[in-house]
């Protein structure tokens, strides 16, 4: 692993992101950072493939894969008896 300091802001930017309560928490990783704009904070907020992949399982339970078309529909008969 190519540990740079990009990394550490990066990790400490999503660790904020992640424990933040705050609806936006952009805005505290930008002052956290000590970053004039918001567009440089974007920099080090990128969320992972990780948690791409994480927070879509958790809404929809894919994954973030798409269903094939009959799969859907063998869904939709189910749930409509």
């Amino acid at each position: 692993m190519n540990v740079t300091p990009h990394f550490f802001r990066h990790t400490r930017a999503m660790n904020i992101m992640r424990s933040s309560e705050a609806d936006d928490p952009r805005g505290i990783v930008q002052k956290a950072l000590g970053h004039s704009t918001v567009a440089t904070t974007g920099i080090y907020t990128e969320p992972s493939r990780e948690d791409i992949e994480a927070t879509l399982e958790a809404i929809d339970g894919h994954g973030g894969r798409r269903q094939s078309l009959s799969s859907l529909r063998k869904g939709y008969e189910r749930r409509a008896g």
